[in-house]
C-alpha cells in the first residue's frame, strides 16, 4: 500500500469477536484506540467496549498485528462516512 492509499483507510472493530484485552489501546502510537470502562468499586473497573476514532487513526496496523483475536479490520473511509 502506498502512503498516499493509507490515508484513505481507518481501521474498526469486530465487537463480536472482541475479547476486550484492551492491548490495542496499549499498542495505538495515536491514542485512537478508546476503551470504555465502568467503574466497579473494590472490584476494579469493568471494559465494555473498544473503538477507534477513524478521525485519529492513520491506519498503521499496529492493532491489527497485535490483536489475538483479529477482531481488528481496515477499511476504506468512504464506507464510515
Amino acid at each position: 500500500m502506498k502512503v498516499k492509499d493509507i490515508i484513505n483507510y481507518t481501521c474498526y472493530v469486530e465487537t463480536e469477536q472482541c475479547i476486550l484485552c484492551e492491548i490495542c489501546e496499549e499498542i495505538c502510537p495515536n491514542n485512537s484506540v478508546f476503551v470504555e470502562r465502568i467503574h466497579q468499586g473494590l472490584v476494579g473497573d469493568l471494559v465494555i467496549d473498544v473503538t477507534i476514532d477513524p478521525i485519529f487513526c492513520d491506519a498503521c496496523g499496529d492493532c491489527i498485528r497485535i490483536c489475538p483475536t483479529n477482531a481488528i479490520k481496515m477499511r476504506r473511509r468512504e464506507e464510515w462516512e
